[in-house]
């Protein structure tokens, strides 16, 4: 028999330290304290090989000084696009402060960990908290209260002669329903500011031993779904945008990864189009927070995501060519250094209590299905309905909307092509919302369609918007140097207007492919 895999339930919040120091000083909203609160402190070294064999499979291994127990643990990787971490854990009291992978009593750990000599494991770094925790009973009505741990960490993370400060808290779900784990989030959001956190501690000791930026993270592509209703798909789509969101808010602020603010402008547009899908399924006051706040962040976030497609994409390639740049030089150094300011300016925005109760908030929201309790009748209706009859719906209109902007195509100019570029990205995600309910295959040739003609208008666009940059950009250079910006500014323009000459039959054969589609929503005969 194949033994159980335990497994740990948490929800990870961060704030700051002063903040979080007395968290814990009053039992939060309804909760019945089961064990007050202790203070500890716990040393936990990580160890690896020295190729880092764990953290490619995963893993992490650490071993914890708690008083005078050696506590070993192994911890697999949370499953992806969630909120709440659940991913396997092992755990095993040994005798010495090296690990003994021979110790666990679970084969299923040594299936994962695969050889490893004992020789084979180094330390990497160490994690050193003061850790004051407490065990909670939410109540949950008719289905018994919940128990919760609290644990509050403030110290420290410290590899290769670098450390970074620590202060979070983690509400594992000892038993009970995962929902508990938010109403308690939300009371605990009331009495200081926190905000959602993904991060977990072996990944920040990693990031710090190699020096390494935090790395952007894409939506996963959609899989099966079982979601019988809409509101079922409504939770699913949510939920993918908020991880997705939140994983890339640490490479979006440190800057050094340029994807990463993009990834996040990708998953707060694909948020505001699941509340635009969906629509009718939601009560009038959430859905306008909702948009409003992302429609903030996407604002915050979109000089920046405009000056690294111009640096990297437009700029960077031409001044690789030995007749081309010595003239951009000086256009070049005024466009990175408004480049380092909008970057600044992002990532002020994503650190911001706004950010955070952004995604803590609609976090808490979707996961204790909040559109049920404003909801009128027929929004309730909406929300018990089949997806496909709401999908039918939303994809018949949104394609009907990009055929009518691409009327003319051959002879658009560049705002109206726009605004198909807009509306074929609208398309694109309805597309992806509903592949669950349709299928893949039915829908991957459209999709493929789409998504071709609007990365080729995108790229048309990016065009657009370097004229727009340039011309910002030699208004901003210095006087003595303003004729030279110019100078480069033109000749980069005129080169990417060529660009876009030649690419413009291929473009028309996109849009032609596009209208021969024959809609997969609907059903058959």
């Amino acid at each position: 028999m194949t033994p159980d895999i335990p497994r740990e339930r948490e929800l990870k919040l961060v704030g700051e330290p002063e903040a979080l120091k007395e968290l814990l000083a009053e039992v939060p909203g309804r909760a019945r304290i089961e064990v007050p609160v202790t203070t500890e402190r716990l040393v936990s070294d990580y160890y690896d090989t020295a190729d880092h064999r764990l953290a490619g499979r995963r893993l992490a291994l650490r071993v914890r000084h708690d008083g005078r127990r050696r506590v070993q643990t192994l911890k697999a990787a949370s499953r992806p696009g969630t909120i709440v971490a659940d991913r396997p854990e092992w755990e095993v009291q040994i005798a010495r402060d090296r690990p003994d992978l021979a110790a666990f009593d679970n084969p299923a750990a040594v299936d994962e960990t695969g050889l490893i000599l004992p020789d084979d494991l180094r330390k990497q770094f160490t994690i050193d908290v003061e850790r004051r925790r407490m065990r909670l009973a939410w109540p949950a009505g008719t289905a018994g209260a919940s128990l919760i741990e609290v644990a509050v960490d403030l110290g420290r993370v410290v590899a290769a002669r670098r450390s970074e400060s620590i202060a979070e808290v983690e509400l594992e779900l000892i038993d009970g329903r995962p929902q508990a784990l938010f109403e308690l989030a939300a009371a605990l959001r009331r009495r200081c500011p926190l905000r959602l956190g993904v991060s977990d501690k072996a990944a920040r000791g990693y990031r710090l031993l190699t020096d390494a930026a935090p790395s952007a993270v894409r939506a996963p592509k959609p899989g099966a779904s079982e979601a019988a209703t809409v509101e079922a798909l409504l939770a699913e789509s949510l939920r993918a945008c908020v991880s997705h969101a939140v994983a890339n808010e640490s490479a979006a602020a440190d800057g050094r990864d340029v994807e990463g603010v993009h990834q996040l402008r990708v998953a707060l547009r694909r948020l505001r189009s699941v509340l635009s899908v969906f629509r009718p399924a939601i009560p009038e006051r959430a859905w306008m927070r909702w948009t409003a706040e992302a429609r903030w962040l996407i604002g915050r976030l979109g000089p920046c995501r405009d000056l690294d497609v111009f640096v990297v994409e437009v700029l960077e390639p031409l001044r690789q060519d030995p007749d081309l740049g010595a003239a951009l030089a000086v256009l070049a150094e005024t466009a990175v250094a408004r480049r380092q300011a909008a970057q600044a300016e992002a990532a002020a925005a994503i650190r911001s209590r706004r950010s955070g109760d952004l995604f803590l908030g609609l976090a808490c929201w979707l996961e204790t299905a909040g559109w049920r309790k404003e909801a009128t009748s027929e929004e309730r209706e909406a929300q018990l309905s089949a997806p496909r009859s709401l999908g039918a719906t939303v994809l018949a209109r949104r394609a009907r909307r990009a055929r009518r902007a691409g009327r003319g195509f051959a002879t658009l100019g560049a705002g109206p092509r726009h605004d198909l570029r807009i509306a074929l990205k609208k398309l694109r995600y309805g597309i992806e919302f509903f592949i669950p309910v349709y299928g893949a295959h039915a829908a991957r040739r459209y999709h493929h369609a789409v998504t071709a003609l609007q990365d080729n208008l995108g790229r048309h666009n990016d065009i657009e918007v370097a004229r727009r940059i340039v011309d910002g950009l030699v208004q901003a250079t210095p006087r003595d140097g303003r004729a030279a910006a110019a100078l480069g500014g033109g000749m980069l323009v005129g080169w990417y207007a060529h660009a876009a000459h030649v690419m413009e039959a291929e473009t028309v054969d996109l849009w032609e492919r596009f209208r021969a589609l024959e809609p997969f929503w609907r059903d058959p005969e």
